[in-house]
């Protein structure tokens, strides 16, 4: 221990470098996750040129910043000789995309790092040095935050933009400066710039402005300052924001309509679970506990904090799709909460043992969901066998439809349309650098509902005769209407060839899912042998006389 009472210097390094592996594990393996290509915008926006974004969907942050990192990779590379240029990395993009979902993940895990760090912050500004620091481990090893931090998304980096201004709104209030509050508002808009959502944070800096006494200079050349800043975020990170509103104004709308069509839907599922599973009781109450005595304690450093997860969590609460990343930015108010509440509720001794025990419950679910993502994904075992031991151009017939193949079946190369932009002879040259999809035709598997006029016996698979077929099982949560018909399934073991077969069930049941299209539960990772639907590789033998040959690139049914 340091003799002013505070942990030693390495022990803090130990915990931050064991809770950053908890993030960074397993960077290296190609998992899969829900809409993990759409950061890959940010190559199209290159290639196009300009400053306008693809889409509106999503603020521009985060694909601002890979096209900043893709334009950086370009510069190096010709200064060491090598005449690349975007097209190229479009092309290698098309030929095998999983290289490329690297660095938005890094980002997202980084942020994952900085949000640790701000609440570790946080909490020993208004405590000490040992609460701060199991406010990190707290958050660290809570499965929320260690699961989304994988997610090469939006959430991530904006959750951390947020707990960046809760921690700068914090010191404001406790020791006023112009500089401090303008960082608040800059990081606050930073979060807003990642994901509309996070615009909830822009509140915080300025409760803190009414909150502390005027700084040097005072509260007006304080608040100038904080305004400037936050704006030219916005403008740095998100430049259509301000350019164009009218396209701002009719996503925000689309948004708004799309959640108010899923409002009639009755998810099983909802926010009350999500909080559950990603968080856990115990830490909840811990947190519960720490807001109480915050009050009571009439801390004015943690009202911006607490008027951050009142409002965005009862905004969650509405939410009528409950997923786990649309509560991450809670998740650092929680644990500095929880850390507060614990130091000023117990004793060192009776601490100390809750605290491990709160640790060693987050840790129950972090490292099976680890171990879990760390193994090969079925998606990504069927692909590497269908392009080793099928032809390109053969009938290969995927389970889903053009929106769902992506999450339901193998992970491979698909066409996509290039910017209408691009001049006819850049497209020319494009296309030329392009990796054919695989197969070159994208075909789906599916079999019709009502079978009342379907041929008896195998001539009911005639219209996939001398074709492969790839079938995805997962009957339950929001899998179960998305997997293919077992009367099919049926059909295909009668008469058709397995070719490959990629179980993932360990133990039936004791799962829980989230509305989402993930293949990682919420709970009962260990019950799985590895991510991914079950995916099946069949061959429907071929029923008529014509001349085509066999889908295998050998010629014989491998």
């Amino acid at each position: 221990m340091a003799r002013d009472g505070s942990p030693p210097r390495w022990l803090e390094r130990a915990t931050f470098v064991a809770l950053a592996a908890l993030l960074y594990f397993p960077l290296h393996v190609r998992y899969q996750n829900p809409d993990q290509d759409y950061p890959a915008l940010a190559l199209y926006e290159l290639v196009r040129g300009g400053w306008a974004p693809w889409s509106l969907h999503y603020p521009s942050a985060l694909n601002n910043l890979l096209r900043a990192g893709y334009a950086l990779g370009l510069l190096g590379a010709r200064l060491a000789g090598h005449h690349l240029d975007a097209g190229d990395l479009l092309a290698a993009w098309s030929g095998d995309p999983a290289p490329f979902r690297i660095p938005p993940r890094f980002i997202a895990m980084t942020g994952g790092v900085v949000s640790l760090v701000a609440a570790a912050r946080l909490t020993a500004l208004v405590t000490d040095r040992w609460s701060g620091l199991l406010a990190a481990a707290l958050l660290g090893t809570s499965y929320m935050f260690v699961r989304e931090h994988h997610h090469g998304m939006y959430d991530a980096p904006a959750s951390a933009a947020v707990a960046v201004s809760l921690a700068l709104a914090a010191r404001y209030v406790r020791r006023p400066a112009a500089g401090v509050l303008a960082g608040a508002a800059a990081a606050a808009a930073l979060a807003t710039s990642f994901k509309y959502n996070a615009a909830v944070a822009l509140i915080c800096p300025l409760l803190a402005l009414g909150l502390a006494p005027p700084p040097p200079g005072g509260r007006r050349r304080a608040l100038v300052a904080a305004a400037c800043a936050a704006g030219a975020t916005l403008f740095v990170t998100s430049p259509a924001m301000f350019l164009q509103p009218a396209e701002l104004v009719m996503q925000l709308s689309g948004l708004r309509a799309a959640y108010r069509g899923l409002a009639g839907h009755d998810f099983a599922y909802g926010f009350l679970d999500v909080l559950r599973n990603g968080l856990g009781l115990p830490l909840l109450a811990a947190a519960a506990v720490g807001a109480a005595m915050a009050i009571l304690r009439r801390e004015r450093a943690l009202v911006p904090l607490l008027s951050f997860a009142a409002v965005y969590g009862a905004l969650a609460w509405q939410t009528p799709l409950p997923l786990n990343r649309y509560a991450l930015p809670l998740a650092p108010s929680v644990a500095v909460l929880a850390a507060c509440g614990l130091r000023w509720a117990l004793a060192d001794g009776l601490r100390a043992g809750v605290a491990a025990a709160l640790v060693a419950l987050g840790l129950s679910s972090c490292l099976p969901y680890l171990s879990l993502i760390a193994r090969e994904d079925t998606r990504v075992a069927a692909a590497r066998w269908l392009r080793a031991h099928v032809r390109p151009d053969a009938r290969v017939f995927l389970p889903g439809n053009v929106m769902t193949a992506g999450y339901l079946g193998p992970d491979l190369p698909r066409a996509f349309a290039l910017p209408a932009e691009l001049s006819p002879t850049a497209v020319d040259v494009l296309r030329k650098k392009l990796s054919l999809p695989f197969p070159h035709t994208w075909r789906f598997f599916a079999p019709p509902g009502d079978r009342a006029g379907s041929p008896a016996g195998p001539e009911r698979l005639a219209p996939w005769s001398n074709a492969i077929v790839v079938t995805s099982e997962l009957r339950e949560g929001p899998f179960a209407h998305e997997s293919t018909p077992a009367a099919a399934i049926a059909d295909l073991e009668r008469w058709a060839i397995l070719l490959a077969d990629y179980p993932v069930e360990r133990e039936p049941d004791r799962r829980a899912w989230e509305p989402d299209l993930n293949y990682a539960p919420m709970r009962g990772m260990a019950t799985l042998l590895r991510p991914g639907p079950r995916l099946r590789v069949w061959y429907v033998p071929k029923m008529d006389a014509s001349s085509e040959p066999p889908p295998f690139v050998d010629g014989d049914v491998p």
